[in-house]
């Protein structure tokens, strides 16, 4: 998590340390919340995959108290992680 902290804290360019527990906990329930969203435990380590960088707009709307608006505005990405994990559930290759 501290490497996916590191990533996160790039992105959004914060270079203090202060905010590392909040950014945590909001990892935790950005993660959860995505999982829940898309029916799958997916891999948030890889800094430059599909699923972190939903985690990240997740966090980045969550700290700008716009939490209720991350599903609306990223439906298309989280339908497509979403059929994409059933796809591999299913053992077809997607790719």
């Amino acid at each position: 998590m501290e490497t996916l902290l590191t990533a996160l804290k790039a992105d959004l360019r914060i270079t203090w340390a202060t905010e590392d527990a909040d950014l945590t906990r909001l990892m935790t329930r950005g993660s959860s919340e995505i999982n829940r969203l898309v029916g799958a435990d997916l891999d948030y380590t890889t800094a430059d995959g599909e699923a972190t960088g939903l985690l990240f707009a997740y966090v980045r709307y969550s700290r700008n108290n716009a939490a209720e608006y991350f599903r609306e505005n990223f439906r298309d990405q989280l339908t497509s992680l979403s059929l994409h994990q059933g796809a591999l559930l299913m053992g077809v290759d997607t790719l």
